[in-house]
Order: structure tokens, then C-alpha cells, then sequence
């Protein structure tokens, strides 16, 4: 039981509150000329819940906190008045959250954006000041600015920066085949990637090839479910009930994390690490369990990269290095590469010789030693391995973990007692050395052999849909792909929005050069910019820097949305758009197995336009530029064609969505755009029990061997611009400090005091639901939650005001005892908009915005600040 953490009495629901909060909304419905949705709390009040003349649409929610849920409108005289969970293939993942409840105060908002809105000239950005235009305006602006940029600069200079706010095949962002992929790369702009929760995934890509986790139904099958750095019950509410399912089976939930969050509450067991050193726990854990002889060699031996021999230099010993010429396949299209097949080679004991690892003719490869082999000492990969765990007894890792021996070696029996379940959230790689979070915590199970069983998996649960043929953003058209017509062929460039400063500062980046294979700083002049599914004033890091060095830098900056944002603010001109019931859509990605169709529910509120649409309308005024090698006296350069991109641009929603899912593996499976209206909800094809089971019934990985591969031979960087790095340390799971939180720097220790980390919290899904006014009620204002004794010993009482402030920044907050937050840590929701905080300075001022050169990822735990009482 935790003490000194009394109840938040400022986030009590009352009677007489929910009744303000659903006046408010029912003045919002009430505005727009609809009725309400409850008008007051009696059941005499209620509003009717059904009627004949009522009509029903199947939507999804389509925000990216995994759980893509079916929601089933009510709809009367054109409003929605009532939402439920719609019925999905498994019933497990039949479910609505408390943020999908209030989908209609999103809807219903009145502060929604209508109408295009331009800054009044003469204005700065920042300060609020907009005007209402018509479409035909705003279309004829930012046309013409595009225009100018390209004509001067060349078409890159536009920069597209899309997020996850919304997840969809046509209006989409994170990574879908939406119909803005098309126009950034057909319109040759810049893709301004959006480079937050992405370094675990690059981790784990290395060495198992993608996420291994299984569906969360499988829990079931598991005996001990070991969370690291991830409370579902506050950032997916949605998961869990089938971690409670689990336990209910006989699973004991093991808890990894500095904070006593809500999981933890729930847990048979909580390790309270230190924020930012799961790497070195991880490492120790391998320790304990080789030393005590739990190692499973069969696993290591067939399924590993184990035994495969690395020379001197790091590299793999080859059969080329043997005499065995490698064999090289021509690229199967434009778009690939050659395949070279030259395979490493393994000591096989039983014929003392070094042979081919492929071939079958090692009965009993060794997993450790070292040989010599050609004039060489050859290593195996598990030795190097060993060699790097062998560092981490719990007695050492203790220090830098923060847990006992015992709790190490207690964690690392649990690990070896399987089935394990291992899942991982995005805060531990939410740090500078998150690549070798991922990599570590995929490795682990590979020591035991936790992998390709009932009950086994590790990851996280985020799935994508691997039946889209994205060939439709890049051709002219699916005969042009499919003849592989390069003249027909469109590519933009990508650059990691962390790399925004450096480049609107020099004009320069680093692009791979095909004539040499290497990476060439490269002109590079970026003007306008185009924001949409995101908010990267709230969700990005360093927000001080982010205006002075990339919006202030832009000349003109357009955003589309429907709220109006703290990047909205710092816009010339803002696009309206609509809420996801008010389109139709395909959505296929979150933690379920399934494809679904999201049914149109109302008509777009105002005059807001779906991303597609404004491109349908914006492509008649821009020009299409292409490159011509023998412009600018010959040293290439871009030319406008006479003609414009609306060719290109022609194709109906339902057409282009065909188009995407035109794939064998969609035709296996009988999805298309018809099949999905008339089903509404289709299994994706993806394995929902253990997906790295192959046909024989053996485990099989992703990577280049179908082998776990802790061992990387070409370590690369998630985003590769010619940037140096220790290409050593990233070949195998090895910890370091990070750049602040786990930092060693004695004097940066000295300077700030405190560890500064964010949670994702129940009420929003990153700035998503920052308005919505019941859930406002729960969750009022910003807080700062803080162990009691760190606060007593700064004067600071339960529910004062302070100040977190660092050299980038500062936040005020209400503070909050918290018992389980580990002393010299607090912990802050993120989220919130600037001006919700006292006075208008955000959390995301304090977060480091420098890109680690490896994971190119946002740092949003990996920050050092101090606390003081606020006296304003």
C-alpha cells in the first residue's frame, strides 16, 4: 500500500460538474442547430436512445494508440447521438474507451476550425491573429506559393511533415499508402518523416526482423507476462482486459518501470529501475541466466546466429573467404537491389573444419570458442555476446539499474521460467540509446529460447496491414508498376523532422550518391511547409527550438486540421478537415488482426475538406516539374513540364483505395474495396498466434537468415545521411548512458537534480482529446507528479504550483505527491496545448530535440531539469 498519495480531489467527477460538462456540449450541439446529446444526468432527462427514424454507421477510431476500435453512430435528424462498441470478428477487441465516448465533443466542438483561415497580413506567427477566406482563396494562395518556391528552388521545397493523428488508406499518416504519399512524391517534394517512437522498432528490425509479438489473446497460453515500460492501463486502455485474461488463466504479471503506475498496481511483482538503463538489466539478466546454466543451446544453436564465426574485423567469416565464389542475382526490378549469396560459416566440432552454415553439413556446430580458420581467430557470435554480458553480474549492473542482486537474479529466473511474454512499450526507447532498447529486449528471449510457442512472444502490438501495394504512390499507374516504366516512376527525398535545424540553417543534407554509393551533402532549400495528421508544436521535441529554427524559418507554413492546435498558431494559413465520422475509409493497423471499412456517419461539418479533397482541388494550380539532366548548363536541374499535377489526381476515394489493395496477397485473401463495404471488418491475414512459426511448425525470423540475429554484421542507422557512429558498439546489445537521464557527466548530474519523464495518459492519445470538456473534467489542468520526500525537502506541498524549467526550457504545473515515483524522477502527462499551462510554456520546451545518430528518435524521457515552488 503507498502512502502520501491521497486521492486527486480536483479530478473528482460530481454530480453537479458532469451536469456543467453536459451543458456545455449540449450549447455545442445546440449551436450547430442540433439536438443534444444528454441534457442533465436524471433519467427523465435523457435524451431518447432510440427512434425509428434513427440510422447506424460502423466507424473506426483511427488514432494510433493501437486499439483501431469499431464504433457503431447512432444517428438522428443528421446528428450522432449515441455510440457503442461495433462488432468485430473476435470479440475480444469488441470495446470503446472512455476518449472513444467523446468522439461527438470533437464533432460538436465549438472551437472546431470550419473554415480556411489565413494570417492577417502583417501579423507574426504565433500571436493568433487569422481571418476567414474562402476555398477558392486559399487554394489560389498556397497553389502559388508552392509554385514560386519550386520555380526558384525546385520542388523540394515544399516539405510535407505527416504524423499518426490519423491512421488511413486515403487521409492517413504514419506510414499508410494515403493519397498525400502520392502528391509528395509525384509533386517531387520533400517527405518530412516524423521521427517519434521509432528507434525500438529499428532495434528489433536488427534482430528478428520486425515485432514478434503475438495477439494479445494469446496471453492466456503465457506463465508470466513481463511488461517493460508499458502501462496499459492508462495509454491502451483497450489492452487491458486481455492482460487481465491472462492472469485469470494463471499468468503472474511481472512490472518493469520507475514508476508505480496503475499496471503496477495490478502486478505480482514491480522492479523499479532506473529511467533509462533497461539495456544494462537486460544484459544482467543474460548473465545470471547463462551462469546458472538456463541457456537453451538447442535454441542458440539451430535458430540463433550463435555459431556463425565473425572475423577480426567484425564481419562475418563467409564461404567466399573459404574459396567458395558468392553468387550474385540480378535485381528483379529498377526498384531493387542485386542479391548476393555468400553464406557465413559455422566450426562444426565433429569435423573440426569450418563449413558452410546453410548446406546441413554441421551436426554439431559450436556456439562458443574461437578457431582459427584461414589464418584468422574466428569468434563465434554468442561468445562476443557472452563477452558483453559477461560485464553485467547483478552485483555491478545493481549500481546502474537501481534494483538489488537479489530482484536481478529473481527477474532472471521469472525470464527463464517459460512461457514468457515479454511486452514492450514506447517509453523505455524513449531515450538516446532506444535502437539497443529494441535490440536487448529481443535478444533476451533468444537466450532461453522464448520464441515460437503458445504463451511466448516479445514486443510491441502495433501491427500494419503487409498487403498494401504502395507501387500506386510512386507510378502513374498499376500497368506503369507493373511494367516497371521508370520514366513513369515519381520518388521523393526524406528527411527526419529532427534534422529540420540543421538544414534550413546550412541548405544542405546528405542524400545517397548511386554513382558512388556514398552519401553526398547535398543543396537542399526548404520554403513552405505542410503540416497535417499532427501536431508537432505539442508532440516534438524542444518546442523553443522548434519556432525559432524550423517554423520561423519556413516562409510560408500551412496546417491542416480540425482543432486549432498549438501548431495551428504558428500557421499562415489553415486548412479545415474533417473528423473521421465524417468520411469513408479503410483503416488496417493496430493490435488486432483485422481490415475494416469505416462508414461515412455525417456530412463534413462547415466547409472542412478530407486531405484527398484538397488535393483534388489544390493539383489543377500546381505545376509539374521534372528533372532535366541537361538544365542549368548541364548540371541537372528541374524544369516545368506546361502541364499541371491534376492528372494525377483524378482518381475517386473507393478508385485509389482499389488501387493500394490491388496485391496477390489481397486477391488471397479476397479483400478489396467491395468486400470490404459488404463485410465492414476482415481478418488481414496476419497471424494472431505466433507469427514466427513457419510452415513445418519451426520458429522462422524475419531477417536476412530467418535466424535471431543479436549479432549485426552492418549495423545501419534508422535514417542514413553519411552520419558517423561507432559501428562496433551497435553490433550487439551494449549500454551506455544516455544523453541525460542515465547520463554519466558528473557536472550535467550536478547542474539539474531531477530525471524529467512523460507518460501517455488515459484522457489523450498523445494532443488528441486535449478539448474535449469531459474528459477536461477528470483530468483539469496540468500536473507534475512527485515522490513526497523530493518535495518536502524543496518546500514544495501537495497541490502547489511549480516551476520545471532546464537551459531549453520551462513548464508550471500543479504538483502531486506520488509515492511511487521514484526519488529524483517526476513524471508529467503529455499532451497538453501551451496555453492550458499557467503561462503558455509547454512540457515539450524541456525535452531535448537532438537526434541520437543511430535511432533518430524523439528523447521525450531522456531529460534532466529542476523543480522549484512558483511564487507567480
Amino acid at each position: 500500500m503507498l502512502e502520501d498519495t491521497p486521492a486527486l480531489e480536483s479530478r473528482a467527477l460530481t454530480r453537479r460538474g458532469f451536469l456543467k460538462t453536459s451543458a456545455l456540449v449540449a450549447g455545442a450541439l445546440a449551436a450547430y442547430g442540433g439536438t443534444t446529446l444528454l441534457s442533465g444526468c436524471d433519467q427523465n432527462s435523457i435524451v431518447q436512445m432510440t427512434s425509428n427514424d434513427d440510422t447506424y454507421a460502423n466507424c473506426i477510431c483511427r488514432v494510433n494508440c493501437f486499439g483501431a476500435c469499431r464504433i457503431k453512430c447512432t444517428i438522428r435528424e443528421g446528428k450522432i447521438v449515441n455510440f457503442a462498441p461495433a462488432p468485430l470478428l473476435d470479440p475480444n477487441y469488441n470495446r470503446i474507451c472512455l476518449r472513444g465516448l467523446t468522439h461527438f465533443q470533437r464533432i460538436y466542438d465549438p472551437d472546431r476550425i470550419l473554415y480556411p483561415l489565413k494570417r492577417i497580413e502583417g501579423t507574426k506567427r504565433g500571436t493568433n491573429e487569422f481571418e476567414q477566406i474562402t476555398w477558392d482563396e486559399a487554394i489560389e494562395l498556397f497553389s502559388s506559393k508552392i509554385n514560386e518556391a519550386a520555380e526558384k528552388y525546385g520542388p523540394q521545397s515544399l516539405g510535407i511533415w505527416g504524423a499518426s493523428g490519423s491512421l488511413s488508406t486515403i487521409n492517413g499518416g504514419g506510414g499508410t499508402p494515403s493519397f498525400m504519399f502520392r502528391f509528395c512524391n509525384f509533386q517531387g517534394a520533400t517527405n518530412i518523416q516524423n521521427s517519434v517512437d521509432m528507434a525500438q522498432s529499428h532495434g528489433q528490425s536488427r534482430v528478428v526482423g520486425g515485432n514478434m509479438s503475438s495477439g494479445l489473446g494469446d496471453l492466456i497460453n503465457s506463465k508470466y507476462i513481463v511488461t517493460w515500460g508499458y502501462n496499459a492501463t492508462e495509454s491502451t486502455i483497450h489492452s487491458w482486459h486481455l492482460i487481465a485474461d491472462g492472469i485469470d488463466a494463471g499468468a503472474k504479471l511481472v512490472v518493469i518501470d520507475p514508476t508505480y503506475t496503475t499496471l503496477a498496481s495490478k502486478a505480482d511483482k514491480w522492479f523499479q529501475v532506473k529511467p533509462g538503463t533497461d539495456v544494462a538489466l537486460a544484459l544482467s539478466l543474460m548473465n545470471v541466466i547463462y551462469s546458472n546454466n538456463l541457456h537453451d543451446v538447442d535454441f542458440l544453436t539451430n535458430y540463433t546466429c550463435a555459431p556463425f564465426l565473425v572475423k577480426p574485423d567484425g564481419t562475418y567469416l563467409r564461404m567466399s573467404d573459404l574459396g567458395m565464389p558468392a553468387q550474385t542475382i540480378p535485381a528483379a526490378s529498377p526498384l531493387s537491389a542485386p542479391t548476393v549469396i555468400d553464406p557465413i560459416a559455422v566450426w562444426d566440432t565433429a569435423t573440426d573444419a569450418a563449413v558452410n552454415s546453410e548446406d546441413g553439413l554441421a551436426k554439431t556446430p559450436a556456439i562458443e570458442g574461437t578457431f582459427t580458420v584461414a589464418g584468422q581467430k574466428c569468434k563465434t557470435a554468442f561468445s562476443h555476446l557472452i563477452d558483453e554480458f559477461s560485464k553485467y553480474d547483478p552485483e555491478f549492473a545493481s549500481e546502474i539499474v537501481g534494483l538489488t542482486p537479489m530482484q536481478i537474479k529473481e527477474l532472471a529466473l521469472i525470464c527463464a521460467d517459460g512461457p514468457v511474454a515479454h511486452l514492450s512499450g514506447y517509453g523505455n526507447q524513449a531515450y538516446s540509446t532506444g535502437v539497443t532498447v529494441g535490440a536487448a529486449l529481443a535478444t533476451l528471449p533468444a537466450i532461453t529460447g522464448n520464441y515460437g510457442y503458445e504463451g511466448a512472444q516479445q514486443g510491441t502490438h502495433w501491427k500494419f496491414f503487409p498487403g498494401f501495394n504502395y507501387m500506386p504512390t510512386m507510378f502513374e499507374s498499376l500497368a506503369d508498376a507493373a511494367n516497371m516504366d521508370m520514366t513513369k516512376f515519381h520518388s521523393a527525398k526524406t528527411i527526419p523532422n529532427m534534422c529540420l535545424p540543421d538544414v534550413l540553417e546550412k541548405g544542405t543534407f546528405g542524400f545517397l550518391d548511386s554513382t558512388t554509393g556514398t552519401y553526398k551533402e547535398t543543396d537542399w532549400s526548404l520554403k513552405i511547409l505542410w503540416q497535417y495528421v499532427g501536431n508537432p508544436m505539442s508532440n516534438t521535441g524542444g518546442t523553443n527550438i522548434l519556432k525559432e529554427k524550423v517554423f520561423s524559418k519556413f516562409d510560408f507554413v500551412v496546417t491542416s486540421d480540425n482543432t486549432f492546435t498549438d501548431t495551428c498558431l504558428w500557421s499562415d494559413l489553415i486548412l479545415p478537415i474533417p473528423h473521421y465520422f465524417e468520411q469513408a475509409e479503410v483503416h488496417a493497423s493496430g493490435e488486432h488482426g483485422f481490415i475494416m471499412y469505416s462508414e461515412k456517419a455525417l456530412e463534413p461539418m462547415g466547409e472542412s475538406k478530407s486531405d484527398a479533397d484538397i488535393l483534388r482541388a489544390l493539383t489543377p494550380k500546381v505545376k509539374e516539374w521534372k528533372f532535366d539532366a541537361t538544365a542549368n548548363s548541364g548540371k541537372g536541374g528541374y524544369v516545368w513540364t506546361g502541364e499541371y499535377m491534376a492528372k494525377f489526381f483524378t482518381q475517386t476515394d473507393d478508385e485509389y483505395t482499389q488501387d493500394i489493395l490491388t496485391s496477390e496477397y489481397c486477391a488471397n485473401l479476397n479483400i478489396s474495396v467491395d468486400s470490404l463495404k459488404k463485410n465492414g471488418c476482415m481478418y488481414d491475414g496476419t497471424n494472431p498466434g505466433i507469427p514466427m512459426k513457419g510452415a513445418d511448425g519451426r520458429p522462422t525470423f524475419l531477417t536476412e537468415t530467418g535466424k535471431v540475429m543479436f549479432y549485426t554484421e552492418h549495423p545501419a542507422p534508422r535514417v542514413n545521411w553519411g552520419q558517423k557512429f561507432d559501428i562496433d558498439f551497435e553490433r550487439l546489445p551494449r549500454y551506455k548512458g544516455s544523453f541525460e537521464a542515465s547520463s554519466d557527466d558528473v557536472d550535467l548530474r550536478k547542474k539539474f537534480k531531477f530525471v524529467i519523464m512523460s507518460e501517455r495518459p488515459r484522457f489523450r492519445v498523445h494532443s488528441s482529446w486535449w478539448s474535449a470538456p469531459w474528459l477536461r473534467e477528470l483530468e483539469p489542468e496540468p500536473i507534475v507528479k512527485i515522490n513526497p520526500e523530493d518535495a518536502k525537502s524543496l518546500g514544495i506541498n501537495n497541490h502547489d504550483y511549480v516551476k520545471v524549467s532546464n537551459d531549453r526550457g520551462h513548464a508550471i504545473a500543479k504538483a502531486i505527491y506520488h509515492a511511487g515515483i521514484r526519488q529524483g524522477t517526476v513524471v508529467y502527462p503529455k499532451g497538453w496545448q501551451e496555453h492550458q499551462h499557467k503561462d503558455g510554456h509547454g512540457w515539450s520546451d524541456l525535452v531535448n530535440p537532438e537526434p541520437d545518430l543511430v535511432g533518430v528518435n524523439g528523447n521525450f524521457m531522456d531529460v534532466l531539469a529542476n523543480i522549484e515552488l512558483w511564487k507567480g
